[in-house]
């Protein structure tokens, strides 16, 4: 895909509009209008024009366009939010850690208590 289609689609999802709405404002189906941003089909100058125009922005704009799409900040957010779900799962996998060796501690003391009423029921017998 190229830049300048890349750009297109990152100024139109800024500035929310549709796909069907860019489609509809240039008088095309709304499946070409999805060919033209996957780039399976070229623009051409009148048609470059036509969408700077709807997107009230210039040609020059598109070829420029250097702001954040929002593919990035999408992807930004979700790799964010995996950041956070993995430190709370680690937060989580520690807690849990340590919940087991405080329960194998107080099984151990147990047994050390079971051996030891053992022993005396032992002795009492001798």
């Amino acid at each position: 895909m190229s830049g300048v289609v890349l750009n297109i689609k990152s100024i139109r999802k800024q500035k929310g509009i549709s796909q069907e709405y860019l489609a509809y404002q240039l008088g095309i189906d709304y499946s070409t209008y999805g060919k033209i941003e996957r780039g399976a089909i070229s623009l051409t100058v009148d048609r470059l024009e036509k969408i700077a125009s709807i997107l009230e922005v210039t040609v020059e704009d598109i070829f420029k366009w250097k702001a954040e799409s929002s593919e990035k900040e999408d992807i930004m957010k979700a790799l964010s939010d995996q950041k956070i779900l993995n430190d709370q799962l680690i937060q989580e996998n520690e807690r849990m850690k340590k919940e087991v060796d405080l329960l194998k501690q107080q099984l151990s003391d147990k047994e050390k208590i079971i051996f030891l009423l053992e022993n005396k029921l032992n002795k009492g017998e001798d």
